[in-house]
């Protein structure tokens, strides 16, 4: 549980902070001090729920802390929090705005340019020799399909072990899983580029917020 040192229930000094003893003593030493506070305190090693000092202090245990619905923290910021004290107990609140739009702009493309890699490095099916087969679209995978192509001769073959089968491979088949893999890689930038569109033309929060990804 967190607690609040406040004055008056107006003014918070302290929190919202876990039980912390030491940390919440010298804080009420500096407020006595500073002359805020008019009698001394020890703070217990151990939570005692709600505490009333004196000149209006009272340390309240924070029973609730209340979001706006929908909350949604690449659109939103929180304002607040607003405070109420009853029957002991804090209990804060918060509103929310719409972010300012360019930082809503820049969250957004730092997600679809994540999303993009994924799937540039989630692989995709492809048919080869009447047999559809997985193929590798991670950097490192696709360097490997494209270094052996060049190496090959147009006469050679080459046994490629895919999760599904083994096939024997030409340099036509190699090139063709090279030529579906550029294309797949194309695809998933030419999809980025496309949300990046809609994102720098919208001119509001909520037409960002209508924007799909994934």
């Amino acid at each position: 549980m967190k607690y609040v040192l406040v004055q008056n229930k107006s003014q918070i000094f302290l929190g919202p902070i876990d039980w912390r003893p030491r940390f919440i003593q010298s804080e009420i030493d500096t407020l006595l001090e500073e002359g805020d506070l008019s009698q001394q305190y020890t703070v217990p090693p151990v939570e005692q729920g709600y505490i009333q000092l004196a000149d209006g202090f009272e340390i309240y245990p924070i029973t609730s802390i209340i979001d706006p619905a929908d909350f949604d923290p690449k659109f939103d910021d929180l304002i607040g929090p607003v405070w109420s004290f009853e029957n002991n107990e804090a209990r804060m609140s918060y509103t929310k705005q719409d972010r300012q739009i360019d930082a809503v702009r820049s969250s957004l493309k730092e997600i679809v340019a994540a999303e993009r890699f994924i799937k540039e490095n989630a692989g995709t099916m492809i048919n080869i020799q009447s047999n559809d087969v997985f193929l590798d679209t991670s950097r490192e995978g696709r360097n490997i399909f494209v270094q052996k192509y060049f190496l090959m001769g147009d006469a050679d073959t080459v046994n490629w072990k895919f999760p599904t089968c083994w096939l024997t491979l030409t340099k036509t088949d190699l090139g063709q899983l090279v030529t579906a893999g550029v294309k797949y890689i194309q695809d998933q930038f030419d999809w980025e580029k496309n949300l990046v569109e809609q994102i720098d033309s919208a001119q509001t929060v909520g037409q960002l917020r209508s924007i799909k990804i994934g």
